[in-house]
């Protein structure tokens, strides 16, 4: 253990951070989001829209269920008990650029509430069962907006030698318009970034 000596500068900011002072101010976050966190122990994460993924090569937009793992509820219409939904995250990016710069695009994400029951989504014309359906609650606004800055302005998917290699999530409290393409600003609405270190993987 180290003393400090009255010589000695108190470091009030992570290395390559910004002091306190010019810090975002985080928002308020939903609480409920937060009660939804702190209760859950075990979660996975499944996709909501393989098949359309798979038929369009990667053209569809991402849409990911987050579940509690530890509770069960039964699908309405069928017998299977699945995970309770608890959060959906949807994509809302531009079609060119899924197409040309698939997995390092620029994209929006909106993280909403789910609707914790989930329904049978029938058959098909020829016959097939579509898959349970997920919802998310549209009553309450995003609990959360994740937005990333991808190609052409990046360079990503390598090894991150420099800064236009690394990969970068900011994220906002709430439903929140933001153009992912733009550097945040000091100021921001953002109140987390992710950024890939100089020496880490694309």
């Amino acid at each position: 253990c180290k003393t400090m000596n009255n010589n000695e500068k108190l470091i009030d900011k992570q290395p390559g951070g910004l002091p306190p002072s010019q810090q975002p101010v985080a928002p308020i976050v939903d609480q409920l989001f937060l009660d939804k966190l702190r209760s859950v122990r075990n979660y996975h994460i499944h996709q909501g829209n393989l098949i359309a993924e798979l038929l369009t090569l990667g053209l569809w937009p991402n849409l990911y269920i987050i579940a509690d793992q530890d509770r069960k509820v039964q699908v309405q219409g069928h017998t299977d008990q699945v995970s309770i939904p608890i959060f959906m995250v949807k994509e809302e990016s531009n079609c060119c650029a899924r197409a040309f710069c698939r997995g390092n695009h620029t994209f929006t994400a909106k993280v909403y509430h789910a609707d914790m029951q989930p329904v049978a989504g029938g058959d098909t014309a020829c016959g097939c069962y579509r898959g349970h359906q997920y919802k998310p609650d549209l009553t309450r606004p995003a609990a959360m907006t994740l937005s990333r800055k991808g190609c052409c302005s990046k360079w990503l998917g390598c090894c991150v030698c420099f800064d236009f290699c690394r990969n970068d999530m900011t994220m906002h409290g709430g439903e929140v318009n933001v153009d992912p393409s733009a550097t945040p600003g000091l100021s921001g609405s953002y109140f987390g970034r992710s950024i890939v270190p100089i020496g880490g993987g694309g």
